[in-house]
């Protein structure tokens, strides 16, 4: 396994700040899987428009999210798109934290609640029913990488460069008004890992810190810009009154854009090495797999949202504690999870690894 201290800490700085920027999203009282009812006092659907000072900072939440997911298929991307093989090691032991979060949520619901026989079985199986979408996409894409990379070995700059466009256009630009051309979530993950492949290796990063910045800051008033936007047309016409969410997506062109000015900005500052953050970003799977368990996000997390508005909380107010409490809290039971069963599930990793490797 390659050493984490080797890494350059500016990019796992990236990897901090997107688990943060997923962390507000997930924070927020709305999700897929909230099944109505009894939180119906704190759910916020943000699939529709609502022109107060909460429903925009909540749906600008949700877009962090977003940008969250980029930064992170992006920091990947850089790592991956210059390798040739895969370690086994790393998926299994994804495969192995989910299912353990997994099934220690479902004995958490337990205590709490009477989860039914279809949740009870995806408990036990996280990954084949996308209780998590990113680590199911995420684990796919890191097994193909390595044909990814190979497939655009005989293209040369000007040809890797149409292709970009071309998926650029395709996925990102016009994704805007309808993602179409069998695009999912994995295609997304294969664009941008293309989009910073183009990048690494014929762009020769300068550093352009003050361009950077203004990219950057450009593209996050343009997000504002368009959140707003989008709620004054409901407002004035009265039409698109279910679109707030319209366009808030991790291939937004904005976010694309953004992700790749914070990349260069790491990529092209003095490199350092800092220990306490390398360990700390060590843990950002973990995190997110803490606070993004299936029954925390559709049942724990309305129940505790709504005792903190019971107790004389805003609703913005609840989700801000609720933020911090992500921050304070999931990376400590990160550190426990993984010190008491790290070397437990180094071991089954490796027989694994060993049993598919004869299999196969």
């Amino acid at each position: 396994m390659e050493a984490r201290a080797k890494r350059n800490s500016n990019i796992e700085i990236i990897k901090l700040v997107a688990v943060f920027l997923i962390i507000l999203s997930s924070a927020l009282p709305y999700g897929a899987t909230y099944r109505g009812g009894v939180h119906d006092t704190v759910y916020v659907n943000l699939n529709n428009t609502g022109w107060s000072i909460d429903h925009i900072i909540f749906t600008l939440f949700r877009w962090c999210g977003q940008i969250g997911d980029t930064l992170f298929i992006a920091v990947s991307a850089w790592f991956l798109c210059d390798s040739k093989q895969i370690k086994a090691n790393k998926p299994i032991r994804m495969i192995l934290d989910s299912w353990i979060l997994s099934i220690i949520g479902l004995i958490a619901a337990f205590c709490c609640m009477k989860p039914l026989f279809s949740e009870i079985v995806k408990a036990f199986f996280p990954v084949r029913f996308n209780l998590n979408w990113f680590v199911g996409c995420y684990i796919i894409y890191y097994l193909i990488h390595p044909l990814l990379n190979k497939a655009i070995e005989g293209m040369n700059k000007k040809e890797t460069k149409k292709l970009v466009k071309i998926l650029f256009f395709v996925y990102s630009v016009a994704g805007i008004l309808g993602q179409a051309y069998y695009y999912t979530n994995l295609v997304g993950f294969i664009c941008i890992h293309y989009f910073v492949l183009y990048y690494k290796r014929y762009m020769n990063a300068k550093a352009n810190r003050s361009r950077d910045i203004r990219i950057i800051v450009a593209a996050f008033i343009g997000i504002i810009i368009w959140i707003c936007g989008i709620n004054i047309l409901s407002t004035v016409t009265g039409k698109f009154s279910g679109m707030n969410l319209f366009g808030c997506t991790f291939m937004n062109p904005l976010i694309i854009l953004m992700g790749m000015a914070i990349l260069n900005l790491a990529v092209t500052s003095s490199p350092r090495n800092n220990n306490q953050i390398n360990e700390l970003s060590k843990f950002s799977l973990l995190i997110y797999l803490f606070h993004a368990n299936y029954f925390w996000l559709t049942y724990g997390k309305y129940a505790w949202i709504e005792f903190l508005c019971n107790n004389g909380l805003s609703l913005l107010a609840a989700v801000g504690v609720t933020v911090v409490c992500y921050i304070l809290i999931t990376p400590c039971l990160s550190w426990i999870y993984s010190k008491m069963l790290d070397r437990v599930l180094n071991l089954t990793t490796e027989r694994l690894n060993g049993l598919i490797e004869r299999i196969l």
